[in-house]
């Protein structure tokens, strides 16, 4: 056996079989059976902790872990513990969903026994879910099994269930909940309680909410005791708000986000009325500026133009995620990513200051104007400016301005989604010249695992892309080992080969999908069926 170095874990350990306790199995090391459960399954744990005590008292805590306490017509179909098996494992259990059917019909229904919400002792217990209890007010069980665990549970989440002010007013006394999630629920008459308990935390997701009878203390722009300075994660999605006073739901929820000064991560989305918009200029636009520290932000559906781009950009110290799809991000806001210099306000005066480091030498994801196709340059420059940027998502790009262009830095990259537009004859020397200086580019992306080269959702059939041809280039991409999906929807000009699929395919061990129609147009005159080909490759 060849010599192992020293100072690694496998080393301490082979150290330990061999020298310490020459007799001793290495499969009862708990240092060597912990790693194994990682990767097994419920069913293959479940066999494994019948192998030997070790396996039992080093597994056993994977499998009560999480517990599911579902609701069931027929008791046969019940499959929770209850009873001793319950209660003398107890103390391994660190997540609880409670979910209900919710059926209309109180007879058919099989109530979770009282023992669960009389729990005590889950020393290690930290979330509860609540799933679909919008008929039936469980409040009083749950707030006693909140009450039992209140110096343990970090995170919360409630779903399409009735809460009430009892139940709030027992979260308030969760010392460490920092995690808190409400989707399909109504907030009524305990929404004083309810912005109390957000005091607390630290993460908020909140979608498909009604908020009724928001304190007017609440939605001025005076000091009052509602000022959440623990958050730094929200997620509004899907909000309604009723208010008695004249506000609009956008200032309602601007004023929300006003008064989380240490806010870092930000996202909204509003499906159904679409007025991310005005929820921008009430967030954003209103004096005095709070969010400082603000680094992530999603606006899914508001279309600000560049200058309002811009605009937020200018106040940001530090800039990590921006998901703005369709938001322009022209020369105004890139401007904005070069600087070094930022709005601030100091003693209620604007001032300028300099930042830590640029936005765009921070910025590890960026999706914008992914239908943009008047943003000449833009693209490019976000590729040789930004080199923490992981994820891509943008307008057209050109291959002149690629081939004629900077080197990109962003060559740490694991998608990229563009337009990558053929504005040459890649037939012409001089054509084909610049597409292996567009491969070259690519093939340097060695982390990538999507790559997508066309308009998204567009029935254009003017769109031409890259032609993916061993003469022109695509060898150059040999080093994209990670690549899982290849995509050019709708360029029905692509000038390829069974020499360039079977090239692809044993160059990118892990491709899983390919364009699926120009793939199926490709091998269907050689009788491959195109899933059974990728499946047989990849394996």
């Amino acid at each position: 056996m060849p010599a192992m170095g020293t100072g690694s874990s496998a080393s301490s350990l082979y150290n330990l079989y061999n020298m310490n306790n020459p007799k001793l199995n290495p499969l009862e090391l708990p240092e060597i059976i912990s790693p194994v459960g990682d990767f097994l399954e419920r069913n293959d744990l479940l066999n494994c902790i019948r192998v030997s005590k070790s396996f039992h008292s080093t597994l056993i805590g994977r499998i009560w872990k999480n517990i599911l306490v579902a609701e069931y017509h027929y008791e046969t179909k019940r499959k929770y513990p209850i009873g001793e098996t319950l209660q003398k494992h107890k103390k391994y259990i660190e997540a609880i969903i409670f979910r209900s059917d919710d059926q209309p019909d109180e007879s058919i229904r099989i109530i979770i026994p009282d023992e669960y919400w009389s729990l005590q002792g889950c020393d290690r217990l930290q979330f509860i879910a609540f799933e679909g209890w919008m008929r039936y007010k469980q409040n009083e069980h749950l707030s006693l099994l909140l009450k039992n665990h209140s110096s343990t549970i970090t995170r919360l989440y409630f779903n399409n269930t009735q809460t009430s002010r009892e139940l709030w007013e027992t979260m308030l006394g969760c010392t460490n909940l920092e995690r808190l999630e409400v989707t399909y629920t109504n907030i009524d008459d305990e929404i004083d309680v309810f912005l109390q308990v957000c005091k607390k935390i630290k993460y908020l997701y909140l979608n498909g909410l009604s908020l009724n009878r928001l304190p007017a203390s609440f939605l001025g722009n005076e000091n009052s005791d509602y000022n959440l300075s623990n958050m730094h994660t929200l997620s509004l999605c899907d909000i309604r708000v009723y208010s008695q006073h004249s506000y609009t739901k956008a200032y309602s929820l601007g004023a929300l986000v006003r008064r989380c000064p240490g806010l870092r991560v930000l996202e909204f989305l509003d499906f159904f009325e679409g007025d991310g918009d005005s929820f921008y200029k009430e967030a954003f636009l209103q004096h005095p500026w709070t969010q400082d520290n603000l680094s992530e932000l999603i606006l899914l559906d508001a279309q600000l133009k560049d200058e309002n781009t811009a605009r937020f950009l200018r106040r940001m110290s530090g800039l990590k995620w921006l998901d703005i799809p369709r938001c322009e991000l022209g020369q105004h806001s890139l401007q904005e990513l070069l600087s070094d210099k930022q709005e601030a306000f100091d003693n209620g005066q604007m001032v300028w200051k300099t930042r830590p480091q640029k936005l765009c030498e921070t910025v590890e994801r960026l999706v914008f104007n992914v239908r943009g196709t008047d943003v000449d340059g833009i693209a490019q420059a976000i590729l040789s400016n930004c080199p923490r940027l992981k994820e891509f998502v943008g307008p057209k790009i050109t291959m002149t301005e690629i081939a004629n262009g900077a080197e990109w830095v962003s060559t740490g990259l694991t998608e990229l989604a563009v337009y990558l537009e053929a504005d040459i004859d890649q037939e012409t020397t001089e054509g084909m010249e610049k597409a292996r200086s567009v491969f070259k580019q690519l093939g340097k992306l060695t982390q990538l695992r999507s790559l997508k080269l066309t308009k998204r959702n567009s029935n254009d059939s003017e769109t031409r892309t890259l032609d993916l041809r061993l003469g022109t280039g695509l060898d150059e991409l040999a080093n994209l080992k990670r690549l899982r999906e290849l995509s050019f929807n709708d360029d029905d000009h692509q000038e390829i080969d069974l020499e360039e699929a079977t090239w692809i395919m044993d160059n990118w061990p892990r491709i899983e999908y390919w364009n699926g129609k120009l793939m199926c147009d490709l091998l269907a005159p050689h009788n491959i069926n195109t899933c059974i080909f990728l499946r047989q490759s990849i394996e």
